[in-house]
């Protein structure tokens, strides 16, 4: 695994490191995500309830992304 595994969820990046070896889906799936936009990958297989739980690993904004945008209306 990467040192660092940041991928972009809607609007945010989020530190997925330490989260990834815990993922449903394995750790590979995280980590081939690390340095992009997962976004459409995300929407994919999780719901946006979801991005509450992980609120800890959350690092900033995803540069280019509206600073108001909200998570439901990704989902929308």
């Amino acid at each position: 695994m990467a040192n660092d595994s940041w991928v972009g969820l809607p609007g945010n990046v989020y530190s997925l490191t330490k989260y990834a070896g815990g993922h449903t889906g394995g750790t590979r799936l995280v980590t081939q995500l690390a340095g992009i936009d997962g976004t459409s990958e995300y929407k994919r297989f999780h719901s946006s309830r979801l991005l509450r739980n992980i609120q800890w690993t959350l690092v900033g904004r995803l540069e280019g992304s509206p600073v108001n945008t909200t998570t439901k209306s990704l989902y929308t």
